[in-house]
């Protein structure tokens, strides 16, 4: 596997090896290569110091100083010496997992194992750099299995379990060095939203007006306009800051435009239901009195309505789905992050990131080029299972929470390379916009074409039929600016 830039090493590696695996005459592999090299000019003159001729030597896991990439935390999972096989935490969850010793010689109960029940507060993602708590935690007994066997491993459930909100179980080798830490969300999505983000009681109810190219949705604290020939958000405002968050919901790898727009009141919360010929069903805007919006978006819901989905508005093999917004990057300071992370990720290379609250300060690293600079983990890319983040931006800051699980959250574009060779492949296509809310994100690749990787690597195939219940998106946005929990 070759890795130049972010390309290969962890893209893809999860099939590669469990393919090659299931051979009894598997003797390994080997990857292109362990670190960057770049040869320090003192000849050069100008910002520029480390010489890597281009994408010819900038093919490392790790950097020209040993800075480690995300696709370093790939392999270090998937080579990982033990092994959890897939598992959903529940309400019946009774503390089992399925165990895989993939050493060669060594017995499992060489192996110590310890767990956290983590908790975050209700005020994280208004409160940078707040710590989760630890809600319990212990050592989990190891049983005897000789290489090549999986057993039940089973840990305590205490009473407080469901309490937390992740749990982290990390191994550790006879000799003391971490074998990896692996994390299981406890709830869903929507229970994070509603735990997350602050409700407050307000008498006054919001309120929905229209004229001939406007649909306004109005609190105290917070306005939100939108087209009503695009669907678009064409303005929100906070309390006199008017917040460059605009010209979406755009669809993402569907096609749709508006059918009618219908304005009514539930009790206090203004709604906006927006109907689209098209991918998207039906896309709801709520503000609630206390300046929370809510978005409630159904797609590719019913294959007969309005010619389905077999022309125009359908388009076949998918790698990017979902919708797009617009929003500066210019004052983006960093943002607190509740998701799988703290590296960006790609469609085939999902292995290496872990649920946690990531603080992530703004950067522009360009893996494998920005020598004299390497800042990691990268700030910008894809993010899978999002959950809750909170984009510092100065007067432009604001909040977003999903109530959807399978969230990718699209943070920008990385720079591209600038000395590549001609035909160096440095990332795929980023959808159009700046922040997205995804379903299905591109594969990454180095020389070889997507279609000769392995089956995370392709793009989706979605089909519809009639009476299809559609795919589901629900985001809550918190553009207020004086909420302050401690």
């Amino acid at each position: 596997l070759h890795g130049t830039y972010d390309n290969g090493i962890g893209a893809g590696l999860k099939d590669f090896w469990e393919r090659y695996s299931e051979s009894p005459l598997f003797a390994g592999g080997f990857m292109w290569v362990y670190s960057d090299e770049a040869v320090l000019r003192t000849d050069w003159t100008g910002d520029e110091k480390f010489d890597s001729k281009g994408n010819l030597a900038s093919d490392g896991v790790l950097g020209p100083h040993r800075e480690k990439e995300g696709s370093f935390y790939t392999v270090k999972e998937v080579w990982a010496p033990v092994q959890f096989q897939p598992k959903a935490i529940t309400e019946t969850f009774d503390g089992s997992f399925l165990v895989t010793n993939a050493y060669l010689f060594s017995n499992l109960n060489t192996v110590t194992m310890n767990y956290r029940v983590m908790e975050a507060g209700a005020g994280t993602m208004y409160n940078p750099n707040t710590k989760a708590r630890v809600v319990t935690s212990g050592a989990i007994d190891l049983l005897d299995a000789v290489p090549g066997e999986t057993r039940k491993v089973t840990m305590p459930v205490a009473a407080d379990f469901f309490k937390g909100d992740w749990l982290e179980i990390t191994a550790t080798d006879q000799h003391g060095r971490e074998i990896y830490t692996w994390t299981w969300t406890i709830h869903k999505a929507d229970y994070f939203a509603d735990k997350l983000i602050y409700q407050e009681a307000v008498k006054k109810s919001a309120k929905a007006t229209r004229d001939e190219s406007l649909v306004t949705l109005k609190s105290d604290k917070v306005t939100l306009k939108l087209n009503t020939q695009t669907g678009y958000i064409t303005e929100v405002n906070s309390e006199k800051r008017n917040i460059p968050f605009v010209n979406g919901p755009k669809p993402i790898g569907m096609k749709a435009e508006v059918e009618k727009v219908t304005l009514t009141q539930e009790g206090k919360n203004a709604v906006c239901r927006i109907d689209y010929n098209g991918g998207i069903d039906y896309i709801t805007w709520t503000m609630y009195p206390d300046g929370r919006v809510h978005m409630k978006m159904i797609a590719l819901k019913n294959a007969g309505r309005n010619s389905g989905f077999d022309g125009a508005f359908y388009e076949g093999d998918i790698d990017k789905f979902g919708i797009t917004f617009d929003f500066p990057e210019e004052g983006v300071e960093g943002i607190t992050l509740f998701g799988r992370g703290p590296y960006h990720t790609w469609r085939n290379r999902l292995q290496g990131i872990e649920y946690g609250i990531w603080e992530k300060e703004y950067n522009t690293t360009i893996t494998g080029e920005s020598f004299e600079n390497l800042v990691y983990p990268e700030f910008k890319g894809f993010y899978a299972n999002f959950l809750a983040g909170n984009l510092q931006a100065g007067k432009n800051s604001f909040k977003v929470f999903s109530e959807s699980d399978k969230l990718f959250l699209r943070l920008f574009t990385p720079d591209e390379a600038q000395n590549g060779f001609r035909g160096s492949h440095f990332q795929p296509s980023f959808p159009p916009g700046n922040i997205s809310f995804m379903y299905e994100i591109p594969g990454q690749r180095a020389f070889k074409p997507l279609s000769q990787q392995g089956p995370s690597s392709q793009p989706s195939n979605i089909r519809i039929k009639s009476g299809d219940d559609g795919i589901s998106m629900k985001l809550w946005f918190d553009f207020r600016t004086d909420v302050d929990l401690k």
